[in-house]
């Protein structure tokens, strides 16, 4: 009986002592690809203004996450972003369909987008834009994301060319980017 008890005793001590190793396992936040190296230096745009930037803007290229994202649109009130993504039915209806993304922090042209879902936040940093406010190269300096921005949906291909020049200084990889015309 003895016996039992101790070999009992042995199995609590690992139990104890695995508990915290599982329970960290099991709430951390699950590894996402990165598309930048964290070595490259980052820098944000003394251009940003705030106003200026408010608006529609066309995705021109992104990371397979925001495959189906279409347009974003930056509101100075609030302030908030809204992020438009394609969705298609399996029966081939397609619409799309805006979500609300707060802005809960960080500074003017680098701010901290707040998931609508409690998943994971963006930052959103506003790299280059053109003097025109016309396109914009936005990353995540975490490399979780990175967006190439037009105020149109076609044509700019040397500011498109410009935004993802300053995209590869800052690190990100262009080769896993996917361009839109």
């Amino acid at each position: 009986m003895k016996r039992v008890v101790h070999s009992f005793g042995a199995i609590c001590l690992l139990i104890v002592g695995l508990l915290p190793l599982v329970l960290v396992a099991c709430t951390s936040e699950p590894l996402r690809e990165t598309f930048r190296d964290p070595s490259a230096s980052i820098g944000i745009t003394s251009r940003f203004d705030a106003a200026r930037f408010a608006g529609t803007w066309h995705v021109r290229g992104a990371y397979p996450l925001d495959a189906q994202l279409t347009q974003v649109q930056r509101f100075v009130d609030g302030p908030a972003w809204e992020l438009v993504a394609r969705t298609c039915e399996p029966n081939g209806d397609c619409e799309e369909v805006g979500t609300v993304w707060q802005v809960d922090g960080g500074s003017p042209g680098a701010e901290v987008l707040a998931d609508p879902w409690g998943a994971a936040d963006r930052r959103a940093a506003v790299l280059w834009l053109d003097e025109g406010f016309r396109t914009a190269a936005i990353g995540d300096p975490s490399g979780q994301f990175a967006w190439v921005l037009d105020r149109a949906p076609r044509g700019g291909a040397d500011r498109i060319k410009a935004a993802r020049q300053v995209l590869a200084f800052s690190g990100f990889d262009l080769n896993a980017m996917e361009m839109r015309p």
